[in-house]
C-alpha cells in the first residue's frame, strides 16, 4: 500500500504541478502580450475593411481558417448584407469597455484564445457582439462571432 502512495506523489509532481504551472503561465503570458494589440492589429482594419464594402478582404485577412471551414465567403457575405440591412452601414466597431478581451489557453490544442466584447454601430442601430480571437502563425484574426442578447450568445457573424 505504501508503494502506490509514493507512485502517486511522483505522478503528481512530475506531471501533473508542472501541467498546471505552465497552464497558469501561458494564461498570464498571452492575457498580458496580446490583448492590448486586438483591437489596434483586429479590430479596427477588420472594420474599415467592413465600413468600405470590402468584406471578401477582410474575411481572407482577419478570419482564422477554422472559422473559414465553417463558415464560406458567400455566407460571410450574405451576414454582411443581412448586418447592413438591420443596422444600417457599418460605422463603427468598438471594444466594450466593460468587456475586455480575456485569454484563455487550450492545453491540447495548443492555441490561445482570447474573448471579448464588442459593439457593432451601424448608422441604424447598434448591438453588443462577443469574438473569440486565435493566433494563427502570430497573427490575431477571428475566430467566431456571437450577438449578445439579454446574456445569452447567440451564433451570427459580424
Amino acid at each position: 500500500m505504501r508503494g502506490w502512495r509514493g507512485w502517486i506523489l511522483i505522478i503528481f509532481l512530475v506531471v501533473i504541478l508542472p501541467l498546471g504551472v505552465y497552464g497558469f503561465y501561458a494564461n498570464y503570458r498571452d492575457g498580458t502580450s496580446g490583448t492590448l494589440r486586438i483591437e489596434e492589429d483586429l479590430v479596427r482594419p477588420y472594420a474599415r475593411l467592413v465600413a468600405d464594402g470590402r468584406s471578401a478582404e477582410a474575411y481572407q485577412r482577419y478570419t482564422s481558417e477554422e472559422f473559414q471551414k465553417n463558415c464560406s465567403l458567400d455566407a460571410f457575405l450574405k451576414a454582411q448584407g443581412e448586418n447592413t440591412v438591420e443596422f444600417g452601414p457599418l460605422v463603427e466597431l468598438k471594444m466594450k469597455d466593460n468587456a475586455p478581451f480575456k485569454s484563455s489557453f487550450n492545453l491540447f490544442a495548443w492555441k490561445s484564445y482570447y474573448q471579448g466584447g464588442l459593439v457593432y454601430r451601424g448608422q441604424k442601430g447598434e448591438t453588443w457582439v462577443a469574438w473569440v480571437v486565435v493566433k494563427e502563425d502570430g497573427i490575431l484574426k477571428m475566430d467566431a462571432s456571437y450577438q449578445s442578447f439579454h446574456n445569452r450568445l447567440k451564433p451570427r457573424v459580424f
